[in-house]
């Protein structure tokens, strides 16, 4: 219950925010301007290999709404599931769905266990279990659904 009452939010005590870095072409969730600017510079820096650190400017931007991630949801079956959303990923790690890729799986900020501060990729049916406000929307075990 510990990682979903941080997963419902907080993350090592700070809100998880969304920030545009540089170009403003992608959304990078982060739970500040600092690491949201490392992360970026970490995916740019081996095709653009001249652009120091200080020149990265980060922007907060507001709640994100990806027309990606609906149609990814939509085709895996699970319509409700949006960006910030609480996860469940057995065995009892928390997260939040931060975006989706090019599997047609989601991409999960996990705010505890070994993967915490890590985005990776997830099944979206499979050992997992979709919160909202704190209530269980929907839990998959393998393919199948909970009863």
């Amino acid at each position: 219950m510990d990682g979903l009452r941080k997963a419902g939010g907080k993350m090592n005590s700070q809100e998880l925010l969304t920030f545009e870095c540089t170009d403003w072409s992608r959304v990078i969730w982060s739970t500040s301007s600092g690491k949201a600017k490392a992360t970026y510079w970490a995916n740019v820096r081996e095709s653009w290999p001249d652009i120091p650190y200080t020149a990265i400017r980060a922007k907060r931007c507001g709640p994100t709404h990806s027309l990606s991630l609906h149609r990814t949801a939509v085709y895996r079956d699970i319509p409700f599931a949006h960006e910030g959303m609480v996860v469940k990923i057995e065995p009892g790690w928390y997260g939040k769905i931060v975006g989706n890729n090019a599997s047609a799986n989601i991409d999960v900020l996990f705010v505890d266990g070994p993967h915490r501060g890590q985005v990776l990729n997830c099944h979206p049916r499979h050992q997992i279990t979709y919160y909202e406000d704190g209530q269980v929307i929907a839990a998959f075990n393998g393919r199948e659904k909970k009863p």
